[in-house]
């Protein structure tokens, strides 16, 4: 197969390859590398221009409870407004949306037949190239351990295009065992801080306060993955609201957790391009965009970089939470206390 079929061979693809990282890197972690690898044929659509849009109900405008998406025109449709059609729409994962929601167990073959539909569609029959490539089939895939040897093997409904382009666009990577921490000035959290609320304004949504706990839990792990090579929500076996209960945080909801890793080499980035790659990362995923304009009142932001062998990661991490039920009512006024010096009392 010729990639240079359906995109131009000296065109970059620096968000599309940091996520085929990302997927080769996940294998290891049978919870998450399935969810990542429906997210990596997501994100292909998206970058050969034929993105789906999952922001909102293509029929009402609504934001919430979105479960279908349209296969005529590629946008979301809320539970309700599909409801009369629920049998000529395809359905819509929750992890697609938000990565932090429950998996459940027909999530996963739900993603694929989603994005293998527009996949076979859009790029492969244009191309007539469905028949060599063929169909989405199921697959086993033997998941290599660290001392080399499979340590599971994963059934799962998968194209072989998938395969063919992580295959072209990745060269053999060898990671060091040891990690080498450098210095991410306090400029980079402050940055994605403020950008952050830049945004949120321009949908009319109120700016987030930082949290003091949840940063120091956002760093926390934003530094466990970056010295640990490691990608996820759960990469350190806690879920996001568990980190963020474990640093003392008390909150009413917790809104969502947004993590971002990218790489370059034999040069390290400045930390402005890396911290620009990661904002206008979240900004066009579905799910990330979501937790930056979530009905949260604070935020906890964590930046970190290691060099792993001659590769230089920043790892960038969000938390959001609501803490708006623990405001304290204000308080009225005492009245004074009684004058009780005779010699203030007036007289008769």
């Amino acid at each position: 197969m010729n990639s240079s079929s359906f995109s131009p061979s000296a065109t970059p693809h620096p968000e599309l390859y940091a996520t085929t990282l990302h997927v080769l890197r996940s294998f290891g972690e049978p919870d998450i590398w399935p969810t990542l690898l429906v997210y990596w044929e997501y994100q292909l659509l998206q970058e050969l221009g034929f993105g789906l849009d999952l922001s909102v109900c293509a029929a009402t405008g609504v934001l919430e409870d979105l479960i279908y998406v349209s296969p005529r025109s590629g946008r979301a449709v809320s539970r309700e407004a599909g409801a009369p059609y629920s049998e000529k729409l395809l359905a819509l994962p929750g992890f697609l949306l938000d990565e932090t929601a429950p998996l459940r167990e027909t999530d996963i073959a739900a993603g694929f037949a989603l994005t293998g539909f527009f996949l076979e569609r859009d790029v492969l029959e244009p191309h007539g190239m469905n028949a060599a490539v063929g169909p989405r089939a199921p697959a086993r895939l033997a998941v290599p351990g660290a001392g080399g040897g499979p340590v599971g093997v994963a059934v799962f409904s998968a194209n072989k295009l998938t395969w063919l382009a992580l295959l072209s666009v990745t060269p053999a990577c060898a990671f060091s065992a040891h990690a080498q921490e450098f210095a991410v000035p306090a400029s980079a959290r402050t940055t994605i801080i403020s950008e952050t609320n830049a945004y949120r304004a321009a949908s009319g949504l109120a700016p987030l306060r930082e949290s003091a706990g949840a940063t120091q839990a956002a760093q926390r792990y934003a530094r466990y993955l970056a010295l640990n090579n490691k990608t996820g929500h759960r990469a350190d076996g806690r879920s996001p609201a568990e980190r963020v209960r474990a640093a003392g945080v008390r909150y009413c909801k917790f809104r969502g957790e947004n993590w971002h890793q990218s790489w370059t080499r034999p040069n390290r980035a400045t930390v402005e391009a890396a911290m620009a790659k990661a904002m206008r990362f979240w900004k066009g995923s579905p799910g990330h965009e979501r937790a930056l304009r979530s009905a949260s009142t604070e935020i906890g932001v964590g930046v970190a970089g290691a060099k792993h062998g001659n590769q230089w990661y920043y790892v960038s991490v969000q938390m959001f939470v609501d803490t708006s039920c623990l405001r304290d009512p204000p308080e009225k006024p005492l009245p004074p206390p009684p004058d009780r010096n005779p010699a203030r009392q007036a007289t008769p």
